[in-house]
């Protein structure tokens, strides 16, 4: 389910980043355990930040992460670093990504994020999303 909607006459936007529906697929690299998928959706660029929301199911994969800052909003995992340092993953954990560093991403219950990224990226809303309209 998709939940966004804005207040009226307030000049407030809001969605339900829990439930915003994403489409998932299979990673096809970097896949170390299990059958992994993945998405992402851009939700809102503001300010050169791009705010989205990111989601893997269970499975080990690795890749080489963009600058990055998110905060877990369910399931549970964790992320391995270069140097064998481990960052435990669940609802509420504050992450800083730094670009350039391969991690491997270990989810043990399927991961669901909110990100704030670097983008060149015109301003976007909700309503402008490809989901459509709130």
């Amino acid at each position: 389910m998709t939940d966004a909607s804005r207040a009226p006459g307030v000049g407030t936007e809001h969605i339900n980043a829990a439930a915003w529906e994403l489409d998932l697929e299979a990673l096809t690299e970097g896949v170390i355990t299990g059958e992994p998928r993945a998405g992402a959706q851009a939700i809102y660029s503001i300010w050169g930040v791009e705010i989205g929301i990111w989601e893997m199911t269970p499975g080990a994969a690795s890749d080489v992460e963009e600058d990055e800052i998110f905060v877990v909003l369910s399931g549970l995992g964790s992320i391995q670093h270069e140097d064998g340092s481990i960052t435990p993953l669940h609802p509420g954990r504050l992450v800083r990504l730094h670009a350039g560093h391969r991690n491997t991403w270990h989810v043990t219950h399927t991961i669901r994020k909110v990100y704030l990224t670097p983008t060149t990226s015109p301003a976007v809303s909700p309503e402008q999303s490809t989901k459509g309209p709130l």
